[in-house]
């Protein structure tokens, strides 16, 4: 009704007239019509309802399921569900990465294990160049 409403309202703003047609003369005399009796017509009508009532429902199902918190022996407790295969195939599965983010990578591992090194073993000072890194670290990268 909202869309037959809406598109009557769109015919008049452009200007054309129309009119609803309720009842036609001898539609029941019509060769090869579909639902030709009022009984026909209104069982078709019926299973319509219940189609749009019973997606109505699931709908209102898919929104409630899974809201088990809201259940009254849940109150005050959190509650997840959870799939726990679907999960560990996720995280084992790892995407191949680019040669950028793979370099980024050994940068980060280099970094890390220049780090836990004492500081003595960091840096050596060599006279008239700037600090750099310590042959033992050079040696294990």
């Amino acid at each position: 009704m909202v869309f037959s409403s809406k598109r009557q309202a769109f015919l008049v703003d452009q200007g054309y007239a129309f009119k609803v047609i309720t009842q036609l003369k001898h539609m029941e005399n019509m060769p090869h019509l579909a639902f030709a009796t009022p009984e026909a017509r209104r069982e078709l009508l019926l299973k319509v309802l219940a189609d749009a009532e019973s997606k109505a429902w699931k709908s209102e199902e898919k929104e409630s399921a899974g809201l088990l918190a809201d259940g009254t022996c849940f109150t005050g407790m959190s509650y997840v569900e959870q799939n726990r295969s679907a999960i560990k195939s996720i995280k084992g599965k790892k995407a191949p990465q680019s040669a950028f983010f793979r370099s980024i990578a050994r940068e980060k591992e280099r970094r890390q294990k220049l780090a836990a090194l004492p500081w003595t073993q960091r840096v050596s000072h060599s006279p008239g160049s700037s600090l750099r890194v310590a042959h033992k670290l050079a040696d294990t990268c």
